[in-house]
């Protein structure tokens, strides 16, 4: 008798189990509903490295970067990729930071705040820089010679330039400007890019992304389509990059590979770091 209750027990119990299940045509109808539980964006900021080619090495104070360039005051450091080049043979001034490189074929999100002295002056030299000399965010393939893919530019009167276009006002300057660069890295149709800037959006477009829209144009001399290693992964740097002459500067006369400067020194500070793969 109690073997029999148990198996008995044991039924209803199985049967009460049953019912409460959801069927298949209820999990389905659930579906079509548009109910989406999308994957968490995972971190992967770490810690931000100090640039191995950086003249002036950035300091960190409070959470806060602060990156500054100085008048001939570069690193001599071989770029190591068979030309003998450096930043001093190239005239480069140079203070960064740098992250992790994100192989292509991810979805990523970086997010990060930047203060432009409000005292900023700048007088570009070479007439065929339409955007200037200066780079405050550059994306980049790594292990490859040009291959620039995008960058925020410090135009002389324009503000901070992404493709052309004014991601920071120089009414903006010596406050805090908060831009946000989501990008799916792939060589597909399936790819987007997305920047804003202080909530105002600068760049919405579809498509492949690992080939810039103005790549071998004036106003992207860094990169050249024939060279393009798209399947390299992509490195990101923060803070100041502002290009000299080139290794050629004593073939047009000049006395030096640097540009003229105005001031003593700049700086640019930056701060609240982060970079996410994610999906959209």
């Amino acid at each position: 008798m109690g073997l029999t209750m148990k198996k008995l027990t044991v039924l209803i119990f199985a049967t009460m189990l049953v019912s409460c299940a959801p069927s298949a045509e209820n999990t389905k109808s659930d579906r079509s509903e548009g109910l989406v539980f999308p994957k968490p964006k995972v971190s992967i900021t770490r810690n931000m490295a100090v640039t191995e080619k950086s003249g002036i090495k950035p300091t960190k104070k409070n959470g806060i970067w602060t990156m500054k360039v100085r008048p001939e005051y570069c690193n001599d450091k071989r770029y190591g990729d068979g030309r003998g080049e450096s930043d001093c043979t190239n005239g480069n001034l140079r203070s960064q930071i740098q992250g992790i490189p994100i192989k292509p074929e991810q979805t990523v999100e970086y997010i990060f705040e930047i203060n432009i002295p409000k005292n900023f002056s700048y007088r570009e030299s070479l007439n065929y820089r339409p955007y200037g000399s200066i780079e405050v965010a550059q994306w980049q393939h790594v292990r490859a010679i040009k291959n620039h893919l995008y960058e925020l530019r410090l135009s002389p009167n324009s503000g901070v330039l992404f493709d052309g276009k004014t991601c920071i006002k120089p009414s903006e300057y010596g406050e805090w400007a908060k831009v946000v660069f989501q990008v799916n890295w792939t060589a597909e149709d399936n790819g987007f890019l997305k920047v804003t800037c202080n909530e105002r959006q600068i760049v919405s477009r579809t498509g492949q992304t690992l080939v810039p829209e103005y790549c071998g144009s004036e106003t992207k001399p860094q990169c050249k389509p024939a060279m393009l290693q798209s399947s390299n992964p992509i490195n990101w740097y923060l803070g100041i990059l502002f290009y000299g002459f080139g290794p050629d500067w004593r073939d047009y006369g000049r006395q030096s590979p640097f540009l003229p400067f105005q001031g003593k020194e700049l700086s640019i500070q930056t701060r609240n770091i982060s970079v996410k793969r994610t999906t959209y």
